[in-house]
């Protein structure tokens, strides 16, 4: 069975010219694999439309332009696998989940501490993000709610290690585990 990522791009550059954050955050993504789980050619102009308003709403919060976002590492989709891409898209989902709360001063944190740093009723807020994604394996004879259960518990114990480390070195913060189901 051969990798999905070594099929033919299911776009060209070009089809992103309408998509202004697509094509800069996304573009040498798709030039480089097809990736027809996220990006599915029937449902394509939908679903990068859908990524466009992630990552306007995301940069609107983190008051950062797409040129300083793309500089870490996270962000940079070039070379990512579906999942990293998955991953780093499901931290500007609760970027813009966290501010929709009435959460302020949302910051990105450097790894390897939790994600995101932020304020709400004068505390501040740790959030490590973790996204259970289209590329996770199904297992057999769970319903979708318990393979969810599952998956929160295989990333929880690593999460929580590194919300009380985060919480630590910004002197007491409270934490927060974020799931993202893309």
């Amino acid at each position: 069975m051969s990798d999905m990522t070594d099929t033919k791009p299911v776009i060209s550059s070009t089809g992103l010219t309408p998509f202004p954050l697509c094509d800069s955050f996304l573009s040498e993504y798709l030039a480089n694999r097809a990736d027809p789980i996220n990006f599915p050619p029937a449902e394509l102009p939908r679903v990068l439309e859908q990524y466009e308003q992630v990552f306007s709403s995301a940069l609107d919060a983190l008051g950062l332009s797409k040129k300083s976002l793309k500089r870490r590492s996270e962000f940079d989709f070039g070379d990512a696998t579906p999942a990293n891409l998955e991953s780093g898209i499901a931290v500007l989902r609760a970027v813009s989940a966290l501010r929709l709360q009435q959460f302020s001063e949302i910051a990105l944190l450097n790894p390897p501490v939790a994600d995101l740093e932020c304020k709400r009723d004068g505390r501040v807020v740790c959030c490590e993000v973790k996204s259970i994604t289209k590329q996770s394996s199904p297992r057999d004879g769970f319903f979708f709610a318990d393979q969810l259960y599952e998956k929160i518990l295989e990333n929880i114990a690593h999460a929580r290690d590194q919300l009380t480390s985060t919480a630590a070195k910004l002197g007491g913060a409270v934490t927060m585990f974020v799931c993202v189901s893309n």
